[in-house]
């Protein structure tokens, strides 16, 4: 019996890389399934990437319209099952009015109790357990489906679909070169490392003869040149040049990607490609929940418990990272 089967999470990139391995085992563990994958527009690209995803199902379209058009959409898929892995009322509201039969979630949303008809009681703030597999627990009683090994999570990506990088964004990476992007804000998603610690890298990266790329949204800009503007000679500003496809397809083609736990990390991850990452030990936004995954990732925090800067805006933790340390592993690039 086919089954059709839709996953919600509508919140950020990096939320929805580690969502997509469920996508992966689900396909593997059970036959005649097609996924169809509610997400927010501006994340399309990473969950198309995806070859294990089917239909692509639009969350900004569908709470712009009215919620009759909304059901008839969600109705046309055909829909008997839907894990809600993101919790959001609106979501969880218009599944149950479009008469999914099986509609899983959360117990700890009190707005689950109503529209969820499968709860499922566990915790993602006090978990030791990864963000990946904390998906799983909404999958492992209710259809069968477990997690693999952390070490293996990543190979259920299958990020396998060919994406052209344009001429123009290809011409600007160096044939003889190594090619890094250093992405260094998170729309405030995650601890940031300071600027004095991007401003040595960018100084020891360049004096090391690699080719460097400060990648970011538009509005990263402003960050880029009041902070970095006097080393501008050192670094190409990618900052709001490309889409988040054109992006993707030029992480692909370079040799590392630094940056905090943010959405860039985890597509350099997904590709494969060498990801430093630069994390705080606070609970819960440390590495043991938001590490990025992959066969070539490096992870940097520091070995303590983060307790004073908790309610701190500068973490003196993440900045105990130094700049060294990164090149160290930059180094290791073959």
């Amino acid at each position: 019996m086919a089954h059709t089967i839709l996953i919600s999470r509508t919140d950020s990139i990096g939320d929805v890389i580690l969502t997509l391995p469920l996508c992966g085992r689900i396909k593997e563990k059970l036959e005649n399934v097609k996924i169809v994958f509610l997400g927010r527009e501006y994340t399309r690209p990473v969950i198309e990437q995806c070859i294990h995803v089917d239909y692509f199902l639009d969350w900004d379209t569908l709470r712009q319209a009215t919620t009759h058009a909304a059901i008839d959409i969600i109705k046309s898929y055909d829909i008997d099952t839907a894990i809600l892995v993101y919790n959001e009322k609106q979501v969880a509201q218009l599944l149950k009015s479009s008469n999914i039969p099986l509609r899983i979630g959360s117990s700890h949303r009190w707005y689950n109790w109503l529209y969820c008809n499968k709860r499922i009681h566990f915790t993602r703030k006090n978990s030791m357990l990864h963000e990946s597999q904390l998906n799983f627990k909404l999958t492992e009683t209710t259809l069968d489906v477990v997690a693999p090994d952390l070490k293996n999570m990543h190979l259920y990506y299958c990020w396998n679909r060919t994406i052209i990088l344009p001429k123009i964004h290809e011409d600007l990476l160096s044939t003889n070169k190594k090619n890094i992007i250093l992405h260094p804000k998170s729309k405030g998603s995650a601890r940031e490392w300071d600027v004095l610690n991007w401003r040595g890298l960018i100084k020891e990266l360049f004096d090391s003869n690699y080719k460097i790329f400060i990648s970011g949204i538009a509005q990263d800009n402003e960050w880029v040149q009041n902070n970095l503007g006097d080393m501008n000679n050192m670094y190409i500003n990618l900052c709001g040049l490309m889409d988040l496809r054109s992006y993707m397809a030029f992480v692909q083609k370079c040799d590392a990607l630094v940056a905090c736990s943010t959405g860039p990390l985890h597509i350099a991850a997904a590709w494969g490609v060498h990801a430093i990452g630069i994390y705080p030990p606070l609970r819960p936004l440390h590495p043991g929940r938001w590490a990025a995954l992959g066969e070539k990732v490096s992870i940097l925090v520091a070995n303590n418990s983060c307790a004073t800067c908790r309610k701190k805006k500068v973490c003196a933790c993440i900045n105990s990272i130094s700049a060294t340390q990164v090149m160290a592993e930059l180094k290791k690039i073959n």
